[in-house]
């Protein structure tokens, strides 16, 4: 097998490599926009319940009530703390697929570059042994 041969074998596994980092990094990506859409949606929620706790607080207010409210207020506080933080642990997620898939773009390019200077390489070497062999045939005929 020569080269160009084996060197497209390996490129092929490279480009299969990346595409699988490609779709690594898709799905960490939609994970990423789904936590971004959950920690929307708690803080529209937050901001509603606020609403909410505004309005019934100028009616008036028991202390239960009231307790009740800020319990909530909490509970959701340390929802979207949580939220915040599975989301800056996505970025790097992110970040480190991204990487990763560059990197391998990037061997499979290279590959892809060297495997066309062999090509191109091998394409002139048949060339001139091509018109070594035309230039023989024509100083054989001209004897």
């Amino acid at each position: 097998m020569n080269r160009i041969k084996r060197l497209q074998r390996v490129e092929d596994i490279r480009a299969d490599q990346e595409r699988s980092a490609g779709r690594e990094l898709a799905q960490e990506q939609q994970d990423q926009a789904s936590k971004e859409q959950l920690l929307e949606q708690l803080l529209q929620y937050r901001r509603e319940y606020q609403q909410m706790f505004d309005l019934q607080s100028s009616e008036g207010l028991d202390a239960g009530q009231f307790c009740n409210f800020q319990q909530f207020f909490q509970q959701l506080d340390r929802a979207v703390a949580e939220q915040r933080k599975h989301l800056a642990d996505g970025e790097a997620r992110v970040a480190r697929s991204r990487s990763q898939w560059l990197e391998k773009r990037q061997a499979r390019e290279t590959l892809s570059r060297l495997q066309q200077v062999l090509s191109e390489e091998q394409v002139r070497s048949e060339q001139k042994q091509e018109q070594k062999q035309n230039d023989e045939l024509y100083a054989g005929r001209q004897r």
